[in-house]
């Protein structure tokens, strides 16, 4: 298949172009790697700040408070929805058999998220383990809800009724499965906070013991560690900083040596193009080539930057030539 001049010319450009849009793609790689080194030297000692050193005593009681504020909005957050939403689901189930005066005999307990088929159980074994009561008036039961609510819930309710009672609560749920996971989540607080109260205890009185001057001797060698650990901290810091750079600047050397070499190849096709559009047809080969090398721009940027890796040889290599000569 032949191809014509105006084909010929438009292949050449069309390569052009799209060797200087990867070449301006390069640079701006180059430019935002150059911009995220200067913010890794800027901020590189928030990237080892949790890396060297144990926490103080006023970080460690920050961090409780902290901990703390987040579990007492958590607890209102739940209260607020799951256990008030389970809560009137109860209290709305059992309000048929809620009128009474009389003082409660039986409390129904051991529930953490109750459901009607658990109440009707409770119910059930309560009128088995006292078939005396089987035919007596209307019994006050207090129902403990558990995690629904912390207010207990008078049902009066006879053996009589039992039948009505399971018919109207079997299979009844009082709340969700995103509500149970999170009355669970507000059960598990209890003892985290016991935990955190017990913690923050334990960090006050070694905060007043080092105030009084009890663990005066504690205290100086932990000025001495606190200076170690300063000079390892900035030591940290620095390797960090340098190894980034030096991480970017191998990357860069990369990128810059592939937009050099799009944007020359990009110069060596639009010559091409433009001897074509300026002589075609009539041109011998020879000339073509004459002119094509003397359309195409010769400009030198310099030497190529050599690889972080041959920049280390070479420093090493002058330091042993110093070292040698003195």
């Amino acid at each position: 298949m032949e191809m014509n001049i105006d084909e010929a010319i438009a292949r050449f450009e069309l390569r052009s172009r799209q060797l200087t849009a990867q070449a301006w793609l390069f640079l701006s790689l180059v430019l935002v790697l150059l911009l995220s080194g200067a913010l890794a030297v800027i901020y590189a000692q928030n990237l080892t700040a949790s890396d060297i050193g144990a926490p103080s005593i006023d970080q460690k009681t920050a961090a409780i408070r902290r901990e703390q504020d987040r579990i007492t909005a958590r607890t209102k957050q739940i209260e607020a929805g799951a256990v008030k939403e389970c809560g009137s689901a109860i209290q709305e189930t059992l309000k048929k058999w809620a009128s009474g005066d009389s003082r409660p005999v039986a409390r129904l307990r051991g529930f953490t998220i109750p459901t009607g088929d658990l109440i009707v159980q409770k119910v059930e074994d309560y009128f088995k383990d006292h078939p005396e009561r089987s035919n007596a008036d209307p019994i006050p039961f207090l129902l403990d809800p558990g995690d629904c609510s912390d207010d207990l819930i008078k049902v009066f309710l006879s053996s009589q009724q039992l039948a009505e009672f399971k018919s109207v609560l079997s299979g009844k749920i009082f709340v969700s499965a995103t509500g149970a996971d999170e009355l669970k989540e507000l059960r598990s607080f209890g003892a985290r906070t016991k935990s955190l109260e017990a913690i923050s205890s334990q960090l006050d009185l070694e905060k007043i013991e080092t105030e009084v001057g009890v663990l005066k001797e504690q205290n100086s060698s932990s000025t001495s560690k606190g200076e170690n650990d300063l000079f390892l901290k900035l030591l940290q810091i620095s390797v960090t900083r340098f190894g980034l750079l030096a991480v970017i600047g191998f990357f860069v050397s990369i990128l810059v040596s592939l937009y050099r070499y799009n944007i020359r190849l990009a110069a060596y096709y639009i010559a091409r193009a433009d001897v074509l559009r300026l002589f075609a047809p009539n041109i011998p080969v020879s000339d073509f080539a004459l002119l094509a090398t003397a359309l195409s721009p010769n400009v030198e940027f310099g030497r190529t930057p050599q690889q972080p890796l041959a920049q280390l040889i070479d420093l090493v290599k002058t330091t042993k030539d110093i070292g040698k000569q003195e």
